[in-house]
């Protein structure tokens, strides 16, 4: 017997009631069990080739959909990373992908299978260290850590060029605009970069106030042809309107890991107190967290990335919890695990499901009765041995029928058993439909009416056992 089966209804879905997102997203958990190398897991990122890559606490993960690949630091390999604690990654056009690690920043070469330093000429070849990396459409790398910002030709050919700005911001996170230009996020400020002079111009986000406090700026995420979404420490979310020049809270008190743009209006932004998913269009928030109840829930409050992949699927990962993956729904499935995301259906192991003439959906399980669902009202009533209100003799139920009164059939070989003093034989048989639900046990036959209770039974020769018992319209 399985431990525990989820009942997936895909086309009856459409039948059933809709809630929020909040109980419609079931997220699949890649912790260190499925060979994960550390449940913390700063970043992550999805190359041209279709691979996902994570940056951990204890090193880089690869992962083709089934095994994750482990590199780590080697002192016996100079090609390996330069350190297990990964920040952030990025791949550039050429199909280099860039680590930024707590040492060092390095990328990696799909054709050598090794990590490569950061490094400039004019630097005697040391290597560099930078927290987040970008490109613009130019084929320059922007390269930015908390005192420096940099701009490098991706061929290598020339110097980078260094940004005196990089001295006073105290950078913390940069993003790229429309035209493909680099927005820095400094502790309190936004600077955007103006080519014509080749600077960075300065827009106020924090107040007087919040500066104080102090609040500082965590991320950055462009919201096209209208504005930014800002994050902060303290403060919430906030957002940037281009065009009115004015900052606005849209979501207060919270701690901002990460924002992306998942859809053509939807926002996801990680915390540290779940995932929210922001509306820009009617501004409707859902907030997305931890249960103890419901192990398809993301895996840990405190969600430090959100990445978007290829297909459409969505991976946040966390500092405690791993990976969580949402894939793209296809058709809309809803789930029902007994106990926990419907509380009224007692039982682990659903063995048949059987509709009747009311709409009603009869859930046969393996270790606690019947349950009857209410696609319409959502309502749930369990008849089992446990249950005085609605009592059943059987807890384990094979092969629920909706019909008549069941009737002989001429009489052929085999054992028969007495229901309302005629003949039944368990292999032959016939019920005209009439929505009376006749349930079959192990060892016993029931037979349901709808204005009574689950009472009558009638004993089934001994070692024999009834399956799937088909309903005869004749």
């Amino acid at each position: 017997m399985r431990t525990f089966l989820i009942i997936l209804l895909g086309t009856l879905s459409l039948l059933l009631p809709r809630s929020g997102w909040s109980h419609d997203l079931y997220f699949r958990h890649y912790t260190n069990k499925q060979g994960l190398s550390h449940n913390t897991v700063y970043c992550a990122l999805q190359d041209k080739k279709g691979f996902m890559w994570f940056g951990t606490d204890d090193g880089l993960n690869r992962f083709d959909g089934h095994q994750f690949r482990i590199y780590r630091y080697n002192s016996y390999e100079p090609e390996s990373l330069p350190n297990d604690r990964i920040i952030s990654l990025f791949e550039d056009s050429t199909g280099r992908i860039w680590v930024c690690t707590y040492s060092h920043t390095c990328y990696y070469d799909y054709q050598t299978d090794a990590f490569h330093p950061l490094t400039f000429s004019d630097s005697n070849n040391a290597p560099e260290y930078f927290q987040q990396i970008r490109e613009d459409k130019k084929g320059n790398l922007w390269l930015m850590s908390y005192n420096r910002i940099a701009r490098y030709a991706l061929s290598g050919e020339s110097s980078p060029h260094f940004y005196p700005e990089g001295e006073q911001i105290s950078m913390i996170d940069i993003t790229m605009n429309e035209e493909s230009e680099p927005i820095l996020a400094g502790r309190s400020d936004l600077f955007f970069y103006k080519p014509e002079a080749d600077k960075f111009a300065r827009i106020p986000i924090l107040t007087e106030k919040e500066k104080e406090n102090p609040i500082n700026l965590t991320k950055l995420c462009l919201v096209p042809d209208w504005g930014i979404l800002v994050g902060t420490d303290r403060a919430g979310l906030k957002f940037y309107d281009r065009h009115s020049r004015k900052t606005e809270t849209v979501i207060p008190d919270i701690q901002v890991r990460d924002i992306k743009q998942c859809s053509e209006n939807t926002y996801w932004i990680a915390s540290e107190s779940g995932v929210y998913i922001l509306n820009m269009a009617d501004r409707s928030i859902t907030h997305l967290q931890k249960s103890l109840t419901n192990e398809y829930t993301i895996s840990d409050n405190a969600a430090y990335s959100i990445t978007k992949d290829r297909e459409g699927g969505i991976w946040v990962t966390t500092f405690f919890g791993g990976i969580n993956y949402l894939p793209k729904e296809y058709v809309p499935f809803k789930y029902f695990i007994g106990g926990k995301t419907h509380p009224g259906m007692p039982g682990n192991a659903v063995r048949e499901i059987c509709p009747d003439r009311y709409g009603n959906l009869w859930l046969g399980t393996e270790d606690n009765g019947i349950n009857r669902y209410n696609p319409t009202t959502g309502e749930i009533t369990n008849f089992s041995r446990t249950n005085p209100v609605h009592p059943l003799s059987a807890t384990n139920i094979h092969g629920p029928v909706v019909g008549r009164d069941i009737q002989h059939r001429n009489r052929p070989s085999g054992h028969p058993f007495r229901e309302n003093h005629q003949t039944i034989y368990p292999e032959q048989y016939r019920q005209p439909a009439s929505g009376r639900l006749h349930t079959l046990l192990l060892q016993t036959l029931r037979r349901r009416n709808p204005d009574r209770d689950l009472r009558r039974a009638c004993s089934l020769p001994q070692k024999r056992r009834m399956f799937h018992p088909l309903e005869n319209r004749d």
